[in-house]
């Protein structure tokens, strides 16, 4: 049954997820985030029933979504560890001997390229000694073997159905809520891309943040070539990260040739009589066989990435910065902004990203995403105890919604990137000739470095936060106030500017500083 679910595209199964976690590399790994049950579910597989004149006992469907739910449960205790030790593949397959991993992956792959790129496949398999499989009391080969084969084949016909809901016409909750538009950007992401930049996207904002992101890097070099405490050999192997840190503006530049982009949609074929489950269908079955081909490298980019996105990212395991399209395009960034804001608002974001390369887990993979200590022992030490200040400005920080009842081990990755970030931003700004740069109307009374902190700050200007603090507590991301004063209290740059009492909130004797 798990290779019939793998021929639909169905990587994720209920039990386990074949995934793309550590790109362009293949991993069979626990599901990284599980929904609860759908209330409607036995609604759902009644109508299913009903429809296909299937005789069916109320009373068995209960029983049998029970057991569903309770399965549900026992994986659930299991997640993906990020922290897991890397095994190899065959010491993975050797922990669950009851399933075939290599032809579930098989049967993921489009029969027409299976051929070409199987071998391809098979060499970026990687595997990480998660609790799933390894755990001596309890693991999946366990659950397995103390599962019937009814309830297991229930259990996986369930999970199908209940992950289905978006692509059923049953539930009326979805189907009120559909919108075709959205569907579209949210399932075909660089087919939307695609009309977009067309369309709308000025292509010359491409080249502006191109050569930004390299401006980024350099001063992200003297940032760490002028640190006071840094060893030459942790220096030496911190510029080489950042020198080998490679980039994407956009989208990959091989989606620039007449028809490439077109060309990778061929074995997607759906017509106007086929059904929205059956579109949804080939949809996700042509996103896993891409997948499969990104893996083999025949595609330069991850399907599964919402390229829609407004957003900018940097992948550890790869060294690799993404600056996606919408994160390109009015109002964060124009190229007709002065470029005092364009280095407030979207190179703050580029420094940020590429402080993640130099965050508590950034610092442990090396110029090319390989798990690797690089640091000299006595640097390693006044790294934690710089990034421990952080932690407890953040503890103590009295922000204007939550009051001091913040947790800064929660949001310090964050929270070094956003210092890195305001660091290299203003750098860059620095070097401006800003008698060359115009004034923005109705701020003339500002000078451009204050006018740089307003700026900046802007991108975190919203209404007060409504959340629950329990809620708060579960972010990564420290809170919008704390991302602006906490920040600009620890640049002595912002204290010059607006003269801030040495002391004061804004200003204070102890600053938190990291390189």
């Amino acid at each position: 049954m798990l290779q019939n679910l793998a021929k639909h595209g169905r990587g994720e199964n209920g039990l386990f997820e074949i995934s793309t976690h550590y790109s362009p590399f293949l991993e069979v790994a626990p599901i990284d985030y599980r929904k609860k049950p759908a209330k409607s579910l036995k609604e759902v597989i009644i109508k299913i029933l009903a429809v296909n004149d299937i005789k069916y006992d109320a009373g068995e469907v209960a029983r049998a979504i029970e057991k569903y739910k309770d399965m549900e449960k026992i994986l659930d205790e299991f997640h993906y560890e990020y922290d897991s030790e890397k095994v190899k593949f065959s010491e993975l397959e050797a922990k669950v001997p009851t399933l075939d991993l290599r032809k579930i992956i098989d049967n993921l792959m489009h029969p027409d390229k299976k051929s070409s790129i199987k071998d391809k496949v098979e060499n970026r398999l990687v595997a990480f000694e998660h609790s799933l499989f390894f755990d001596k009391d309890m693991n999946l080969n366990k659950i397995i073997q103390s599962t019937s084969a009814q309830d297991l084949a229930n259990f996986l016909i369930m999970y199908y159905i209940d992950t289905s809901g978006g692509a059923l016409s049953m539930d009326e909750h979805f189907t009120m809520n559909r919108k075709c538009e959205n569907e579209v950007i949210k399932f075909l992401p660089r087919a939307s891309l695609r009309v977009f930049v067309r369309n709308y996207f000025d292509k010359e904002n491409l080249k502006i943040v191109s050569e930004m992101v390299e401006e980024t890097k350099q001063n992200f070099i003297e940032m760490i070539q002028e640190s006071t405490w840094l060893h030459e050999e942790t220096k030496k192997n911190a510029i080489l990260k950042v020198e080998k840190m490679r980039k994407m503006i956009g989208y990959p530049e091989e989606f620039e040739k007449a028809g490439a982009l077109d060309k990778t949609f061929e074995t997607l074929n759906v017509f106007p009589t086929d059904s929205h489950y059956t579109i949804m269908n080939k949809i996700k079955r042509f996103v896993t066989e891409q997948t499969m081909e990104y893996v083999a490298l025949e595609t330069p980019l991850d399907p599964k990435e919402d390229v829609m996105e407004v957003n900018a990212f940097y992948v550890n395991d790869e060294n690799y910065l993404n600056i996606l399209v919408p994160f390109l395009d009015d109002p964060l960034f124009d190229s007709t902004y002065p470029t005092y804001a364009k280095l407030a608002g979207t190179g703050a974001t580029l420094g940020h990203e590429t402080g993640h390369g130099f965050d508590p887990w950034g610092i442990t993979r090396d110029e090319n995403g390989e798990k690797r200590d690089w640091w000299t022992p006595e640097d390693s030490e006044e790294y934690d105890r710089r990034v421990e200040c952080m932690v407890e400005q953040y503890n103590e920080y009295d922000d204007p919604d939550f009051g001091k009842n913040l947790n800064g081990s929660y949001t310090k990755l964050e929270m070094v990137a956003d210092g890195f970030g305001a660091e290299t931003a203003w750098r860059a700004f620095k070097k401006l000739d800003l008698s060359r740069e115009p004034e923005i109307i109705g701020f003339d009374e500002y000078s451009m470095e204050k006018l740089f902190f307003r700026i900046f700050a802007l991108d975190y200007c919203t209404s007060r936060d409504t959340s629950t603090l329990e809620e708060v507590l579960e972010r990564f991301h420290p809170t919008d106030s704390f991302r602006v004063n906490g920040v600009f209290s620890n640049m002595k740059a912002f204290a010059k500017t607006f003269n801030c009492p040495v002391g004061s909130p804004m200003n204070p004797e102890k600053k938190c500083e990291l390189f």
